[in-house]
Protein backbone atom coordinates (compact mmCIF):
# COMPACT_ATOMS: atom_id res chain seq x y z
CA UNK A 1 0.00 0.00 0.00
CA UNK A 2 1.17 3.66 -0.87
CA UNK A 3 1.43 6.33 1.75
CA UNK A 4 -1.72 8.01 1.06
CA UNK A 5 -3.87 4.77 0.87
CA UNK A 6 -2.09 3.21 4.28
CA UNK A 7 -3.20 6.93 5.53
CA UNK A 8 -6.72 6.41 4.25
CA UNK A 9 -6.87 3.03 5.57
CA UNK A 10 -6.15 3.84 9.01
CA UNK A 11 -8.37 6.94 9.18
CA UNK A 12 -11.85 4.44 7.98
CA UNK A 13 -10.67 2.05 10.31
CA UNK A 14 -10.52 4.68 13.05
CA UNK A 15 -13.93 6.43 12.24
CA UNK A 16 -15.23 2.75 12.53
CA UNK A 17 -13.93 1.98 15.57
CA UNK A 18 -14.99 5.26 16.94
CA UNK A 19 -18.62 5.10 15.90
CA UNK A 20 -18.61 1.15 17.37
CA UNK A 21 -17.42 3.11 20.56
CA UNK A 22 -20.64 5.34 20.28
CA UNK A 23 -18.73 8.46 18.78
CA UNK A 24 -20.41 10.46 16.30
CA UNK A 25 -18.33 11.88 13.30
CA UNK A 26 -18.93 15.25 12.62
CA UNK A 27 -16.29 15.94 9.84
CA UNK A 28 -13.40 14.67 8.02
CA UNK A 29 -10.49 15.67 6.87
CA UNK A 30 -11.34 19.62 6.98
CA UNK A 31 -8.47 21.98 6.02
CA UNK A 32 -7.35 24.68 7.37
CA UNK A 33 -4.67 27.85 6.38
CA UNK A 34 -1.87 25.29 7.82
CA UNK A 35 -3.25 21.82 8.73
CA UNK A 36 -5.93 19.54 8.61
CA UNK A 37 -7.78 17.72 10.83
CA UNK A 38 -8.47 13.93 9.91
CA UNK A 39 -11.50 13.57 11.99
CA UNK A 40 -13.60 15.51 14.38
CA UNK A 41 -16.14 13.55 16.29
CA UNK A 42 -18.52 14.26 19.18
CA UNK A 43 -19.22 11.88 22.19
CA UNK A 44 -21.49 13.11 24.44
CA UNK A 45 -21.11 16.46 25.67
CA UNK A 46 -17.37 16.85 24.44
CA UNK A 47 -16.27 17.53 20.39
CA UNK A 48 -12.61 15.99 19.23
CA UNK A 49 -10.43 17.05 16.98
CA UNK A 50 -8.34 13.63 15.91
CA UNK A 51 -5.00 13.84 14.01
CA UNK A 52 -4.32 10.17 12.87
CA UNK A 53 -0.68 8.77 12.03
CA UNK A 54 0.79 5.28 11.52
CA UNK A 55 3.83 4.30 12.14
CA UNK A 56 5.26 1.18 10.41
CA UNK A 57 7.83 0.82 13.13
CA UNK A 58 6.89 -2.38 15.64
CA UNK A 59 8.12 -1.04 19.00
CA UNK A 60 5.85 1.21 21.20
CA UNK A 61 6.57 5.34 20.97
CA UNK A 62 4.61 7.15 23.73
CA UNK A 63 3.09 9.71 21.44
CA UNK A 64 3.36 12.88 23.18
CA UNK A 65 7.28 12.63 20.97
CA UNK A 66 5.08 13.46 18.33
CA UNK A 67 3.32 16.87 19.93
CA UNK A 68 5.14 20.10 20.44
CA UNK A 69 4.44 23.59 21.45
CA UNK A 70 5.61 24.39 17.58
CA UNK A 71 2.60 22.58 16.92
CA UNK A 72 0.54 25.22 14.10
CA UNK A 73 -2.65 26.06 15.22
CA UNK A 74 -5.71 25.19 12.92
CA UNK A 75 -7.30 27.90 11.88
Amino acid sequence: MKNKQTGNYFEVLTAKILVSKGAHIVDQNVYGSFSEIDLITRHQQSIFFIEIKFRSQDYFEFYEHYLTSQYPKFK
